[in-house]
C-alpha cells in the first residue's frame, strides 16, 4: 500500500511539474487573467492582440480593490486554478502582487 501511495505521490508530482514548465499554459492563462482584469476595471476589451496595446499595458496601474474583486470572477479563477495557485491565495493575490504596498 504504501509503494502504491508512492508511486501515485510520484506520477502527481511529475504532472504537476510538466503544468508548471508548459510555457503556453502559462502564456495563454496571463493573457486571460489581464485580459479580463482590463474589462473589469476599465470596462473594455483588449481584442485578440495584446501586443498591439503592449504600451497601455505596461502604464496601467491596477487598484488592489479590482484585483480583490478580480480573484471571484470564474474565468480569473479558472486560469489561476489551470496555474495551480492555491485557492487560499486567491484573496491574498492584491498583497502578493503589491509588494510596495503602494495599493497599485
Amino acid at each position: 500500500v504504501e509503494r502504491t501511495m508512492s508511486v501515485a505521490m510520484s506520477l502527481q508530482l511529475e504532472k504537476r511539474r510538466e503544468r508548471l514548465g508548459d510555457t503556453k499554459l502559462w502564456n495563454t492563462r496571463i493573457a486571460t487573467i489581464l485580459k479580463r482584469l482590463v474589462a473589469i476595471s476599465q470596462g473594455e476589451t483588449m481584442g485578440p492582440k495584446m501586443s498591439e496595446r503592449i504600451d497601455d499595458l505596461l502604464s496601467l496601474d491596477m487598484p488592489c480593490e479590482v484585483i480583490d474583486s478580480a480573484a471571484h470572477d470564474p474565468v480569473i479563477v479558472e486560469a489561476l486554478h489551470d496555474l495551480d495557485i492555491d485557492p487560499g491565495d486567491h484573496s491574498y493575490l492584491s498583497d502578493i502582487l503589491d509588494p510596495d504596498n503602494s495599493g497599485t
